[in-house]
């Protein structure tokens, strides 16, 4: 019977179209609509990834004090000390060293998948951050987890053929394999013991900005400018503190909180806020505010972190971490930060004797103005070492 309940939920959510919702692209009226928003109105949108994952956490809760708790308890642990930074980075490092010695001595390996081994790197650091004392999964399971999460996420928007009872299968699959290495709360309460809780808010909004971000200054970059970033990050990730991303290394004046914020404005980690209002459900185009030439300029769509030493520059249309109540707690210290330790473990592990191809070429791959943003936009890429 509990089966047949959860089956039957899966459909109730994953009929295509089942909410219809209105395209925000106007400035004020996504940040009242922000400003006032509620926990059901937030919950409601969200549905849907209860159903997926089984989560029960801010993003999906009606009820204050279990919201209040977790947002106090994730506060808690994103405090982290300079002595930390300086671990998980090199936590960091040896995951993207480890990742790449295949690719570098295996004669069978000609290149990696980049998302994959993007998305490897984030998912480690996520547990080895939220979940200390947890064992260590094998480049197989961690294979298995992203690429489940990422099938459950897309199921959760669209049916996209799959019938319930299989994603009902890869769910209980999904958290089979989470558990084998990640040991519940001894006392948990119903939802509490499901890792995703953590997992997905800091996983699913890292991963695709550190991949853009890393794309762009490793690989998109003038030769000028590649420099800029490289030295930049490096002295960064040499000392990563909050001193450090906020001063800048080089020259040219840029700060790795510059090449950080520029990612968020052109990468945002949720390209659309949902809500549901009292007679219609919402959809923020937070992409759009985000590169609209009316609020940014003409060069909105340039990759340019310079543009954040300007004072020209407003941030009424920025609003990569939310806005109001549920304003992500992670905004000022530990998102920025995060993101430039991640990437700068990439740029130290693949260094000048590596390039990336799409559909066997290689070169200028991405065409011109901005990466796409979907989450299988850049599946095929892949990264190899230069052939001398």
């Amino acid at each position: 019977m509990l089966v047949l309940g959860s089956i039957i939920s899966i459909c109730i959510y994953l009929i295509p179209g089942r909410h219809g919702s209105r395209l925000v692209r106007g400035i004020q009226e996504s940040r009242i609509i922000l400003r006032n928003s509620d926990l059901k109105s937030r919950a409601e949108p969200n549905g849907r990834l209860v159903t997926a994952f089984g989560i029960n956490n801010a993003f999906t809760t009606t009820h204050p004090e279990y919201h209040k708790g977790f947002v106090k308890q994730a506060k808690e642990l994103i405090c982290i000390n300079d002595d930390e930074w300086a671990t998980l980075a090199m936590t960091a490092a040896n995951i993207v060293d480890h990742d790449l010695t295949s690719l570098r001595y295996d004669p069978n390996i000609e290149a990696l998948l980049l998302a994959n081994f993007v998305q490897s790197l984030v998912f480690r650091i996520v547990i080895v951050k939220f979940f200390p004392g947890s064992g260590i999964p094998s480049a197989e399971d961690v294979d298995f987890i992203t690429s489940k999460i990422n099938s459950l996420w897309l199921a959760s928007k669209t049916c996209s053929g799959e019938g319930p009872l299989k994603l009902l299968n890869d769910k209980e699959e999904l958290l089979r394999k989470l558990h084998s290495f990640i040991h519940p709360s001894p006392h948990p309460t119903p939802g509490e013991d499901n890792p995703l809780n953590w997992i997905l808010p800091a996983y699913e909004t890292l991963w695709r900005v550190v991949l853009h971000c890393f794309l762009e200054v490793r690989f998109r970059a003038t030769p000028p400018n590649s420099h800029i970033y490289r030295t930049t990050i490096e002295h960064f990730f040499a000392q990563p503190c909050q001193l450090t991303v906020d001063t800048p290394l080089s020259p040219a004046g840029v700060t790795v909180k510059n090449i950080v914020d520029e990612s968020l404005h052109l990468y945002p980690p949720t390209r659309r806020i949902n809500r549901q209002l009292p007679l219609e459900e919402v959809a923020i185009d937070i992409e759009y505010l985000h590169r609209d030439a009316n609020t940014w300029g003409i060069d909105t769509l340039r990759f340019l972190p310079a543009r954040w030493s300007m004072n020209r520059l407003t941030k009424d249309g920025y609003i990569p971490f939310g806005m109001g109540s549920f304003e992500c707690p992670a905004k000022n210290k530990f998102g920025p930060m995060m993101i430039g330790v991640l990437v700068g473990a990439l740029m130290g592990g693949v260094g000048e004797g590596f390039e990336v191809v799409l559909d066997g070429i290689s070169g200028d791959v991405f065409g011109p103005g901005p990466l796409e943003g979907g989450r299988e936009a850049y599946a095929g890429l892949k990264l190899r070492i230069v052939e001398n």
